[in-house]
């Protein structure tokens, strides 16, 4: 979105009517509560002030406040009017140092027109009610109080909320957040800005859906004077406007990352916490639809952080066509500090050519997401007359210990999927199994793997996957030689990195619930053979390759008699360990000299196996 000389001025006065009537986080996404034009200013009327016409009459918008009683203030009534009605940076110094015993105003509207698509202007009414602050001391008041808030745009729908309330509130300190008057140091610990936010909830009413949505609270939120202002930022973004230029010059690059920078470390809060929304409503085919969600928690934003999401009892209904249900969903934390840190190391030298060398270091470290309670019954998009079945018991994805924006540890999870087959399917993969007798798919899997800087190694401390009454099938193992380059910010040196890792163990783990039983079956149908016969015949053939491979050796001889008495059922696990005896482990030279002669298997590695 493009920033202008109308929008700064639009920003300045929604700062003015956020910091009484609103205790949401600070953002200057504010400003889109009024509408902008790209030439002249909006419209702005008051019965203490006379209407200005915009240059551009089809943006506007006008602010009626048709009585403000101040006790004991020290500023008048027509000053306050004047700062929400566009006065706000000439009287900010005013606000900031606001003494009295109250501030109440019965009512505050905003209509506006804007232009929609199709040419036709689009109108509504922003209403808000029984604005109070009480108890206010050089810019801190001991409480503020918006009784309720309506948006009403007209064909669009309404948005009605309940009563907003906080305990201390600090115009001054908002105001220093933003810029608009001297604040303490940005080098200062963060001050609290406001505390124990509530909102009672509110309701959502259009022409295709109606919602209810619960209360929001927060216990504390906290900031500090930016290094740089929102208006300076605005500033910048008119010059370059009036300049004509399409690109951005690297010093205003470096400009809006440096702001950007200091942003993320500029505010902190607490958990926020959401009762969840009600929802009912249509689908394009006129069917009933409902949507509900159930608590949200936010988790406190903090310096760098983007705090982790939680959303319990997703339920999502489209009366006779399907259903989604989700008993949890997390989305977890984004940390900022690695991008924060080299745009800092970058002092303002950021151009396209760094951005080139540099743009993975701007990937922030994303934590994850993780649900549970996954069911879901929907229509198949890429298969007509096809459901999608399935359902989920947990899954898990979580990254961590990020390396030039490439996660170092990962480890995923899921549990209790179960996936219908339909019977009908075209689909060959899908035949077969339901050729076995396999009508549902019901299985898990565990992934960890972590890199170690210390001894240059990766651990894939588990790969498993394994299905109920089938098996299970688990691997384990640890690559060498993973130095830092692997990760390096050149492709050519991070290549030539992974080229050079190499395979120093290997575990495996297979277990028999069941599968066994049913390939073998299927197997002895197609050849004329028994089960036993066919289960004879492949143990054979896999002890004899054992024997060939690692000659007659002891450990050999071990190997080829765990896979003979797992094949033919006398046990139902198998494990096999193989260790390099090179304890720099076998890299892509020596891989690929055994596939030519795999007869050297012996001379490189160790070998053990059991079964039971």
């Amino acid at each position: 979105m493009q920033l202008t000389k109308s929008a700064l001025r639009v920003s300045l006065e929604s700062i003015a009517l956020g910091a009484l009537m609103s205790v949401a986080l600070p953002t200057i996404a504010q400003a889109q509560d009024a509408p902008r034009t790209r030439e002249g200013a909006p419209r702005v009327e008051s019965p203490a002030q006379p209407t200005t016409e915009a240059a551009a009459p089809e943006f506007n918008y006008s602010v009626s406040i048709p009585t403000i009683q101040a006790v004991d203030s020290n500023i008048d009534e027509e000053t306050i009017r004047s700062i929400l009605t566009g006065g706000l940076v000439e009287h900010a110094a005013e606000l900031a140092g606001l003494t009295a015993k109250s501030i109440t105003i019965p009512e505050i509207t905003v209509t506006y027109a804007v232009p929609a698509e199709g040419g036709k202007q689009q109108q509504g009414t922003l209403t808000y009610r029984d604005i109070a602050l009480t108890d206010v001391t050089n810019g801190v008041a001991a409480s503020a109080v918006v009784g309720g808030a309506d948006a009403d745009a007209g064909p669009e729908g309404k948005f009605t909320l309940g009563k907003m309330s906080t305990g201390l509130f600090d115009l001054a300190g908002m105001l220093a957040f933003y810029g608009l008057v001297p604040g303490a140091s940005p080098d200062q610990p963060l001050k609290t800005i406001y505390k124990d936010f509530k909102m009672e909830g509110g309701s959502f009413a259009g022409p295709e859906a109606n919602c209810t949505i619960g209360p929001v609270t927060t216990a504390e939120f906290k900031a500090r004077p930016l290094k740089m202002s929102f208006g300076e930022l605005m500033t910048m973004a008119q010059s370059l406007e009036a300049s004509g230029d399409s690109e951005l010059k690297p010093e205003q690059i470096a400009t809006l990352v440096t702001f950007y920078a200091d942003l993320f470390s500029a505010f902190e809060s607490t958990p926020i916490d959401f009762a969840g929304l009600d929802c009912t409503g249509t689908s394009e085919e006129g069917k009933p639809v409902t949507v509900a969600v159930g608590p949200m928690a936010i988790g406190g934003f903090a310096k760098n952080t983007y705090p982790e999401i939680s959303a319990s009892d997703i339920k999502i209904n489209v009366e006779g066509d399907g259903y989604l249900n989700l008993g949890k969903f997390v989305f977890k934390s984004f940390d900022f500090s690695s991008a924060i840190n080299a745009l800092q190391e970058a002092d303002g030298q950021v151009d396209d050519a760094w951005f080139e060398t540099n743009g993975r270091r701007l990937i922030p470290s994303f934590g994850g997401f993780s649900f549970s309670g996954l069911d879901m019954d929907v229509p198949d998009e890429e298969s007509d007359g096809q459901r999608i079945k399935a359902s989920i018991g947990d899954f898990d994805l979580t990254l961590a210990n990020y390396v030039n924006g490439v996660p170092a540890d990962i480890s995923s999870s899921a549990k209790n999927i179960v996936i219908g087959l339909p019977a009908d399917s075209e689909e060959d993969s899908v035949k077969q199994l339901l050729a076995l007798g396999i009508d549902k798919i019901e299985a898990g899997y565990d992934l960890a793997a972590a890199w170690d800087e210390g001894s240059n190694t990766i651990a894939v401390k588990t790969f498993a996957i394994n299905g109920a009454n089938l098996g299970a099938l688990a691997l384990a193992g640890t690559l060498g030689n993973a130095t830092p380059d692997i990760f390096s910010l050149d492709n050519n040196a991070a290549l030539m990195a992974a080229m050079g890792l190499t395979a120093k163990d290997l575990k495996i783990n297979v277990t028999d619930a069941g599968l066994a039983d049913i390939v073998f079956q299927s197997m002895a149908k197609e050849q004329g053979q028994s089960v036993e016969q066919v289960r004879n015949a492949l143990s054979g053939v896999a002890g004899g390759t054992a024997l060939a491979l690692l000659g007659g050796t002891p450990e050999a001889q071990k190997l080829s008699a765990a896979l003979a008495t797992f094949i033919t059922g006398q046990a139902k696990s198998l494990s096999i360990s193989a260790a390099a005896k090179n304890e720099a482990g076998l890299g892509l030279p020596e891989l690929t000299a055994l596939q030519a002669n795999p007869m050297a298997l012996s001379s490189q590695v160790t070998v053990d196996a059991t079964a039971q």
